[in-house]
Parts: C-alpha cells; sequence; structure tokens
C-alpha cells in the first residue's frame, strides 16, 4: 500500500536536508596540520592554541597562482595547510630563477626574511591548488612576544627558516649538478614527484634537459 501525501503535507519520513561534512572535514583536517607543526615544537593549552588559531584567516589557491609579487608589500606571515609553493625572481631576460619550496605543514619564510625595506624579494607562487593560513605579522609577533611559552615558540619558527635557508645554501652552492641535485633530493624528499621537474630545475640552476640527464645518470648507476 502506497501513501500519497498532498502537495503541503509533511511526514516524520521524509528525509531531511542533505548536510555536507566536506567543510567541516577539511577544517577539522586544516586545524590539525597546523596543531601538529605546534605540537613537535611546544605543547600548548586550548587557550593558547585557540589564541593562535583565532589570529588567522584562511585562504585557497589556485594552481599558478601568483600570491605575492616582487617589491609588494604583503604584511603577513603564512602557514601552509595544504600544497606546495615556490619564491622566485625574474633576470633581466625575463627568465625566472627559483629560490626556495615550501611544503604543507610549514611556515614560508617569515616577513623579515622575506622583504627588504617592507617590500617582497622575490614572487610567491602555488604550484598546485594549496591552502593557507595568514597571519598579520605585528600581531603575531606582538602575540608570541607577549608570552613565555609562546615566545619560545617563535624562537622555533625563526630557527627552522634558518635551517631551511642554510640549507638551500648548502644546496645550490654544490659545483657539479649532480651534487645539487642529491642535495636538493635529500632537503625535499618526494617533492619531484609533486611537482613540474622544469621549476627544479630553475632551483638547481640547469636546464629540463640537463636536469633529466642527471636523473637518468643517476637510476642508471643504481641499475648496475
Amino acid at each position: 500500500m502506497t501513501t500519497r501525501l498532498s502537495p503541503g503535507s509533511t511526514s516524520f519520513l521524509a528525509c531531511p536536508p542533505v548536510i555536507s561534512l566536506k567543510p567541516i572535514v577539511l577544517y577539522l583536517y586544516h586545524m590539525s596540520s597546523f596543531k601538529n607543526y605546534i605540537d613537535k615544537i611546544t605543547a600548548l593549552d586550548s587557550d593558547l592554541f585557540h589564541l593562535l588559531d583565532s589570529l588567522s584567516e584562511k585562504s585557497a589557491l589556485k594552481k599558478a597562482e601568483v600570491f605575492i609579487h616582487a617589491n609588494s608589500r604583503f604584511n603577513k606571515e603564512i602557514f601552509i595547510e595544504t600544497g606546495v609553493l615556490r619564491s622566485y625572481i625574474v633576470d633581466e631576460h625575463g627568465n625566472d630563477r627559483t629560490t626556495a619550496f615550501f611544503t604543507g605543514g610549514e611556515f614560508v619564510s617569515t616577513n623579515t626574511f622575506r622583504t627588504i625595506n617592507g617590500r617582497s624579494s622575490c614572487f610567491y607562487q602555488a604550484l598546485g591548488p594549496a591552502s593557507i593560513r595568514l597571519f598579520d605579522s605585528h600581531k603575531l609577533k606582538s602575540t608570541l612576544s607577549d608570552n613565555n611559552i609562546l615566545s619560545l615558540l617563535g624562537r622555533e619558527i625563526k630557527e627552522k627558516i634558518i635551517n631551511r635557508i642554510n640549507q638551500r645554501d648548502e644546496c645550490i652552492a654544490q659545483v657539479k649538478a649532480t651534487d645539487r641535485y642529491l642535495k636538493f633530493i635529500e632537503y625535499y624528499p618526494d617533492l619531484e614527484h609533486k611537482i613540474s621537474h622544469h621549476y627544479i630545475a630553475t632551483f638547481l640552476g640547469i636546464t629540463p634537459v640537463s636536469l633529466s640527464r642527471v636523473r637518468k645518470k643517476l637510476r642508471n648507476s643504481i641499475k648496475h
């Protein structure tokens, strides 16, 4: 027997509206990504963590989107939730040179390291879809310096950035292209499987063809 409902009638058997859980899942994932980063440095109680969380705004980047331009002012600190970003410069011939890569679960170089006289020294681009948190530089700096536990966090963030810069310098200081590539995969494990090799070549200061030859040579040496 089929029950027919007249227009405007209701029934407790009627299906409830469908609620998408995707935004909630993404928010929790992004929050856990940021929290995991913090937890690796220091243990924060829920109040301090939510204080930091409240200072940030989330932003989504499209593939190839340049969100900071060289010589522009961008007074934000950037934490990458997901995705890969790069910084690059453009020479007088219009060729770009990648200066650094940044992956999910870390801060991009702070405003102090990124700028000269308050203006960005590089372009910053997403190499695929990416999710980031943006913090006002002055507010974050003030918050981190006002609390002993948070000041420790601030020092660790700075130290991680300095270590990354040193690793980059060591990588590109290698004389041979093969050695630069080996340092690259040591400091950026698995990144070559996530981005175009063109960007890796511009970082290493060689052509894509030369990079392909280096990789082929290493593969053949492993086989033998």
